[in-house]
């Protein structure tokens, strides 16, 4: 019990490992990070493994698992070590997980970001159905003010993710096929034009908002702030988009029919 720091024990390692039993597709082993281990070489030269830190433990279990090789686990002795560790818990730490978000860009960027564009969308429609708020204790939260951040980071990490996913040298085949729109041609249009669309919704919102106001309302009533909380989503997500949409066509090369002479 003494052998392993408390924060190693009760967090880091149980949370690498929990991330990469998921980019395994289901736990292979209880403890990612024990480094006591026995392979083949020749199958252990063909995964390719990249990593040049103490990232490698995880690198090599996720790509094991997906080449279908077997993985076993077998108690081992655990003592303290002798002389000091070279094991950094932070810049460690985060090495593992970029190592992998590139092996498994939807598990850190595509699934919370979804899970985060659906909260702001929810929390969107809450402002039009209880425009006054939700009361928690002694106070009243207005949960608009929440959802335009939730939109844009949502969709943020899910472009991110899509072209990561995409782009990537490291992740599998399955997972570009899922990814291929980002290589379109006309992926970076259709985002420049849905975002578009959306800034003319959203600025149409605010222009109805506004002429309300000069007809007479000397405040913004209560059931307006639904409205403008979708009006300032639809121009911030829509800027987005459209920005996403110029730099990908300069940065990401986009696939197409080759033409030869």
């Amino acid at each position: 019990r003494a052998t392993m720091p408390l924060l190693h024990r009760f967090l880091g390692t149980p949370l690498i490992t929990f991330l990469v039993a998921r980019a395994c597709g289901g736990r292979v082993v209880r403890d990612s990070q024990s480094g006591f281990r026995a392979f083949s070489r020749e199958r252990m030269q063909a995964l390719n493994l990249q990593s040049t830190g103490m990232e490698l433990a995880s690198e090599m279990l996720i790509r094991a698992a997906r080449a279908g090789l077997r993985i076993q686990e077998v108690q081992t002795g655990y003592r303290p070590r002798v002389g000091e560790s070279k094991l950094d818990t932070f810049s460690d730490g985060w090495r593992h997980l970029q190592l992998i978000l590139l092996l498994a860009p939807d598990l850190l960027l595509i699934g919370p970001g979804a899970l985060l564009f659906g909260l702001g969308a929810v929390l969107c429609l809450l402002g039009f159905v209880d425009p006054s708020g939700v009361e928690v204790g002694s106070f009243r939260w207005q949960p608009v003010f929440f959802s335009g951040i939730a939109l844009v980071l949502g969709l943020q990490a899910l472009l991110a993710g899509a072209v990561r996913a995409y782009r990537s040298s490291v992740t599998t085949a399955g997972v570009k096929r899922r990814f291929a729109f980002v290589g379109r041609p006309g992926f970076p249009a259709q985002c420049g034009v849905t975002g578009l669309l959306m800034i003319v919704a959203g600025l149409a919102i605010d222009a109805g908002l506004f002429i309300g106001w000069l007809r007479g309302a000397a405040s913004p009533p209560t059931a307006s702030l639904g409205w403008a909380s979708l009006a300032q989503s639809l121009l911030i997500v829509g800027g987005t988009l459209v920005s996403f949409g110029v730099i990908s066509r300069y940065i990401f090369p986009q696939d197409g029919p080759t033409r030869t002479r």
